[in-house]
């Protein structure tokens, strides 16, 4: 069995919500079940540090901030 990679549901979501994906796209591109991607979102389950790796690749952010306690703050050109 993998050791899970306890991250923070919250910025999961705040990360997929950052790239401007739905649910379905997101798990497409990270290639999990949405299903799957939901139960991570709400902290019912957690996804290995393999799965978490690719997963913050998918959706094109650092790996370290999956475990955050708040978004942080990005100052984007404009």
């Amino acid at each position: 069995m993998s050791a899970k990679a306890h991250i923070n549901p919250k910025i999961l979501r705040w990360m997929r919500e950052r790239g401007g994906l739905d649910m379905g796209h997101a798990a497409r591109v990270a290639g999990i079940s949405p299903d799957q991607l939901a139960l991570w979102e709400t902290g019912e389950s957690q996804p290995t540090f393999l799965q978490a790796q690719k997963l913050a690749q998918a959706l094109h952010a650092p790996f370290g901030y999956l475990f955050l306690t708040e978004p942080p703050v990005e100052n984007l050109p404009t």
